[in-house]
């Protein structure tokens, strides 16, 4: 039985609940969640028979719907072509992919970002994104988006200012309509898109990564401080998991077993048996193979890492589930986390958590793990998604297959 679970900051709705939380609680609502996907402030749910759960802030209309905040998760009632069978978050936008290979967006476009070749500033009726090609696949940065084709090629659009959509689009600082981008050699092809605020990650369909944008923080991992084309990040090799965050990149090597953090801040892990990843501001999400154990470090000023009120955690450390369940996947929102949780059986609501439940990987306590120097650090951010790149590639004829036929 899938559910969701949310902590951090809830000053917009966005935890789908009463109250903040620094603990991971279940919420109330049931239904057949297969994909979860978190905005600075909101969060979209999908269900597998297409439905589609929205809550949060909806200021700029990035839920679809008519009021600015959507206190608990409500269904999104619009009328696609076909069934959902993916939604992304930007900072304040949203995409939503059809069986069809249609793509959908709604929310903030002062950048472009919507795809519907307009810039209004707010939109709470879902548009349609000008592309001409059916679409397999579609990702979210903070302001800007990308779609992959059932041929292959890469699309983007919105925001370009640092460079995160490449050379196609160094000259202009926004782009309204999905435009081809060029990527390394011409049989080149593009498995996965992960992107933050300002840079972004491509990952082929033989594990290789590409990064452009900014590198300002060493998420890039080159040596200099941005890019506008298209580089092979070099030392890392064949990758199997990837996510960004605002301001770093997290990598599992498959050769090493090893994940590099591309960042001047935060440090590289190894765990063994590493089934996910996913980064926000500052911070890591990491769970291993079968789902039942996932570790945090990092920021967690707003609570958003659910092992309490700490404003920092040093080093890797468990996180105390609501109830003994298997994590399927994190999303990471600006101060608010949310995991998809499969169990056999579930008791909905609130769940006290006790502080003893929590440990470094180490066997130290996370209280011996604090700087004093951290506890005044501030939290910013917004943040990013992680997703099994092994499994995309090997999705991708099936998922040329579906798009085509459904």
């Amino acid at each position: 039985m899938p559910f969701l679970a949310t902590a951090g900051s809830n000053h917009h709705a966005q935890l789908g609940r009463e109250g903040d939380s620094s603990f991971f609680e279940v919420l109330s609502i049931e239904a057949d969640f297969v994909q979860i996907s978190c905005g600075a402030h909101y969060t979209l749910a999908l269900t597998r028979s297409g439905s589609v759960y929205g809550w949060g802030r909806n200021e700029s209309g990035q839920l679809a719907l008519p009021a600015p905040t959507i206190k608990y998760p409500t269904l999104i009632n619009t009328c696609f072509d076909d069934r959902v069978v993916k939604v992304s978050c930007g900072e304040s936008h949203s995409l939503f992919l059809t069986s069809s290979g249609q793509i959908y967006g709604c929310g903030e476009g002062s950048c472009g970002q919507r795809g519907d070749g307009t810039y209004h500033g707010e939109c709470h009726e879902l548009k349609r994104v000008l592309l001409d090609e059916t679409a397999r696949d579609v990702f979210c940065g903070a302001r800007t988006s990308f779609a992959i084709t059932d041929t292959g090629d890469l699309f983007g659009w919105g925001e370009t200012t640092t460079g995160m959509l490449g050379p196609k689009a160094w000259h202009t600082p926004t782009l309204a309509v999905p435009t081809r981008l060029s990527v390394g050699p011409s049989r080149t092809r593009i498995a996965l898109v992960v992107a933050s605020v300002n840079f972004a990650i491509l990952v082929t369909t033989t594990g290789e990564i590409l990064g452009a944008g900014s590198n300002s923080d060493g998420q890039l991992g080159i040596a200099d401080c941005c890019t506008y084309i298209w580089r092979p990040i070099r030392d890392v090799g064949r990758v199997s998991l990837v996510a960004c965050g605002r301001r770093h990149t997290l990598c599992y090597q498959v050769e090493k077993k090893r994940c590099i953090v591309l960042s001047n801040k935060l440090e590289s892990f190894k765990l063994s048996k590493l089934r996910g990843l996913a980064a926000g501001d500052d911070n890591v999400f990491a769970w291993t193979d079968g789902g039942s154990s996932l570790f945090v470090y990092g920021r967690n000023g707003d609570g958003q890492l659910g092992v309490g009120v700490i404003p920092y955690v040093e080093r890797l450390t468990k996180v105390p589930l609501p109830i003994k369940a298997n994590i399927v996947n994190v999303s990471c929102g600006r101060k608010h986390t949310c995991l998809l949780l499969s169990a056999e059986e579930v008791q909905r609501g609130n769940y006290t958590v006790f502080m003893e439940d929590s440990f470094a990987v180490d066997g130290t306590s996370f209280w011996e793990t604090i700087r004093e120097s951290d506890w005044k650090k501030p939290s910013f951010g917004w943040v990013c998604t992680a997703t099994s790149v092994a499994a995309l590639i090997t999705g991708v004829l099936i998922a040329r297959f579906y798009v085509r036929h459904r």
